[in-house]
């Protein structure tokens, strides 16, 4: 399939492909449009792919592919859904977005509870609001 160089298009996904992906698809040098997600391809993306200038839509989304990606060429400007489901891949799971959100979320809140505890009229200082008669300790 190498020897195809002024292939356009090829979307192979959904066929249940196992192993690596052949080094050999970095020849297809006109490729615009490269689709292997859904397969169980494994291992890591080929070097060669860093000569796909013209590839404007990759997607290798839900296999079995490992660190690491490719620093040259196209491969770079992709979003991480090109590569989703690639449990291998650093930073392409819904794992790593989840335990992202989830620290900041906690420091987040541990913050704001220090900074309220040491300061309630803060709160009401930032938002311009005038504080309830009962914090300002005037009985009703």
């Amino acid at each position: 399939m190498g020897d195809l160089q002024t292939l356009v298009v090829l979307n192979l996904s959904s066929n249940k492909f196992t192993g690596p992906i052949p080094p050999s698809l970095g020849n297809l040098i006109k490729l615009e449009s490269l689709d292997l997600s859904k397969n169980k391809l494994s291992g890591q993306i080929p070097q060669q792919f860093t000569r796909l200038t013209f590839l404007e839509y990759l997607n290798l989304s839900d296999n079995e592919l490992v660190d690491p990606l490719p620093q040259a060429g196209q491969i770079g400007v992709f979003e991480n859904s090109s590569f989703e489901g690639n449990w291998g891949l650093s930073g392409f799971g819904w794992e790593a977005v989840a335990i992202g959100y989830g620290c900041e979320l906690i420091i987040g809140l541990m913050f704001g509870y220090i900074v309220t505890m040491r300061n309630p009229y803060l709160v009401f200082k930032i938002f311009h609001v005038i504080p309830p008669r009962t914090l300002r300790g005037v009985n009703s």
